[in-house]
């Protein structure tokens, strides 16, 4: 016996994972099975049975067909006297089975109306009445699944949804569904789904966005395309994103995003169309802006690894830099300043307190791409005095910048160390990360110059400056990955890839041991290929392709040519990555230097890192911090030693 509440959760589909396992489902949300294992329920949109849409219009003229010919068949037969005329009772029993046909479509509800008459059949294809956007979505449940990994995985490094107006958003009937097709192609690797409904998913959401992209511009395609862009990137698929990223370096600009509503100025002669109609509140503000500066933070990635000019020009830039994170979500505004790397605000202590981790991330990025700019770019002839010196000055003033950056951070962002509630900022992490980074690029061929170079360079404070860079990222990225379980951003891996290809280089170059942090962050690479993969194709993404090329040198005992392939769609296809290297680095992969003899009391072999016997190549389940990198927690760098014990510019 069954109450009627009984019969009542009785009815209806079962749920997907009890359909799978063939488990009796209590219809609930969620059933007591999958409650019971613990696995997502979720209910698949049900559909009813019955014949395909135009299948029974597809039967019945092929019946027609087959009675044309007969008809024609038995007339032909019986004006030759052959057999008796039978059109009266064969077309009886002809249209009797048509007529049992139209019953049968008409009980399935497959066609609402036919035409009996032959001469006016005119067949139509019938159309689902949803639209397309709401078949490509997965069920609502899902969704909601889908929108909480997004803002715990993905949102810590784009940060460009305001969560509680977004989620109202979602609840109501005139949504725009671009934003969450992009959310269900980012984030459907993390669900238990089997491959198959993870491939489907992801194809046709993602290629749906592409398509509202190209179709118009707004807010919510920028959106859009910022979510797709960094998930194609980190995928190891760098070609692919080029397009978006540049397609999106446009639109931004055309929407008026590069610079702030107050700074318009209508008393022009001739003023710009505007497409977008002003901010309804601060909240919405900061979200543009923010939108802003993560294209500006892509462009600046892909101009890196690519030596090509940036689509966004700094001085076009009238921005103020994000506020803090904590901040736009309580939804409190303060006032920051506008972006300035060359001349940073330091005085104002109000402006300083508002900024957060994004901020300073999206100031280190810019140090990278200026310094990447200035060894593509500039033209020397190393095999003089003169030029040498020229080439000395700008990067002098690099050293410059990167070490006034430094300084003038607060003195709570200092140092990128784990908070008191057992976690670390992402972004915070990330821009120390990469300001080490721009120091390895701008040293590293200073450090580790070619042997037939026969003019005498300041090699030991820079090779001191990278290895010591190189540590330090190695530090930071190990404790990252302890304390904080969550995918990681491509340029992270990116920036463990130099400092790695660092360490090999000051082994080879210095005819040394190869240092155990060189195991470190090959191990690091792995742990974040692993954890991008989550639960989706063990695909070959960026961090096992660069981590997979560092072995490869290693084994080979040679460094790494810059501008070998590394973002590649596969094995073949043109290069994404380029340092843009001084002409005089192409020297540096023979292997027959002799290591640079260190002048009294500078001994650059004096390293706090034990080197490693060996390394695991394999994903580490449980990140551990080695003990021999506990203790190293600060950067140093050339421009901090005093004038008189420089080597100088003979």
């Amino acid at each position: 016996m069954s109450s009627d509440g009984e019969n009542e959760v009785s009815q209806g589909p079962a749920c997907v994972q009890c359909r799978k396992r063939k488990h009796k489902c209590s219809r609930g949300e969620p059933c007591q099975s999958c409650l019971a294992s613990g696995a997502m329920c979720y209910y698949a949109e049900f559909k009813k049975r019955g014949a395909k849409p135009g299948y029974i219009e597809t039967l019945t003229k092929r019946m027609d067909q087959l009675e044309s010919i007969v008809l024609g068949q038995s007339l032909l037969l019986a004006s030759q006297g052959l057999v008796p005329k039978t059109d009266g009772p064969l077309s009886q029993k002809l249209e009797h089975l048509r007529s049992g046909l139209m019953l049968n479509a008409d009980q399935n509800g497959t066609i609402s109306q036919y035409e009996t008459s032959q001469n006016d059949r005119k067949r139509k294809r019938s159309f689902s009445n949803e639209s397309e956007t709401d078949n490509i979505l997965p069920p609502e449940n899902l969704l909601k699944e889908l929108c909480k990994l997004y803002f715990q995985q993905i949102h810590p490094w784009i940060p460009i949804l305001h969560r509680s107006t977004f989620e109202e958003k979602c609840k109501s009937p005139n949504r725009s569904n671009t934003v969450l097709q992009a959310i269900t192609a980012a984030t459907i690797k993390f669900t238990n789904l089997d491959q198959m409904e993870q491939d489907y998913y992801y194809k046709r959401c993602r290629q749906a966005v592409l398509l509202a992209s190209m179709d118009r511009f707004s807010v919510e395609t920028l959106q859009a395309s910022i979510i797709i862009a960094y998930d194609t990137i980190g995928s190891g698929r760098g070609p692919r994103s080029w397009s978006i990223v540049s397609s999106a370096t446009r639109v931004v600009e055309q929407l008026g995003l590069a610079g702030e509503d107050d700074d318009m100025d209508t008393n022009k002669l001739l003023n710009r169309v505007g497409f977008l109609v002003p901010a309804k509140n601060v909240t919405e503000t900061e979200e543009r802006r923010r939108i802003f500066w993560s294209i500006f933070q892509m462009d600046r990635f892909c101009s890196v690894t690519t030596g090509w000019n940036t689509s966004l020009t700094s001085s076009d830039v009238k921005r103020r830099l994000p506020t803090d994170g904590t901040l736009w979500k309580e939804k409190i505004y303060k006032k920051t300043r506008y972006f300035n790397i060359s001349d940073p605000d330091v005085d104002s202590t109000d402006v300083n307190d508002a900024l957060g981790g994004y901020a300073y991330l999206i100031e280190a990025t810019e140090c990278l791409n200026r310094v990447a700019s200035f060894l593509l770019r500039e033209k020397v002839n190393f095999t003089t005095r003169e030029g040498l010196r020229t080439w000395f000055d700008g990067f002098q003033a690099l050293d410059s910048m990167l070490v006034r950056w430094k300084t003038f951070l607060p003195e709570k962002w200092q140092v990128a160390s784990v908070q008191a509630d057992g976690n670390m900022d992402e972004n915070l992490t990330l821009a120390h990360i990469t300001h080490n980074t721009s120091v390895l690029l701008l040293h590293h061929h200073v450090a580790y110059p070619p042997a037939d170079l026969n003019v005498r360079l300041p090699s030991l404070n820079s090779a001191q400056t990278c290895f010591s860079a190189a540590l330090e990222i190695a530090t930071i990225s190990s404790k990252f990955l302890i304390h904080v379980r969550i995918t990681v951003s491509p340029q992270f891996a990116f920036c463990l890839f130099v400092a790695a290809r660092t360490v090999l280089a000051h082994s080879i170059h210095c005819n040394a041991e190869l240092d155990g942090s060189f195991g470190v962050l090959v191990n690091s690479l792995r742990e974040i290929s692993s954890r991008w993969n989550a639960n989706g194709p063990k695909q070959d993404n960026l961090a096992n392709k660069l981590a997979n090329k560092l072995e490869n040198a290693r084994n080979m005992n040679s460094p790494i040519n810059a501008r070998k392939v590394v973002f590649e769609e596969e094995e073949g296809i043109g290069s994404m990555f380029s340092l843009a290297s001084p002409s005089f680095v192409d020297g540096f992969r023979s292997i027959s230097y002799q290591p640079v003899t260190p002048s009294s009391g500078h001994d650059i072999t004096d390293n706090n890192i034990e080197p490693s016997s060996g390394m695991s190549t394999n994903s580490v389940t449980e990140f551990e911090l080695p003990n021999t990198l506990t203790d190293f927690d600060h950067i140093f760098m050339w421009a901090d030693y005093p004038r008189n014990v420089r080597d100088p510019l003979q």
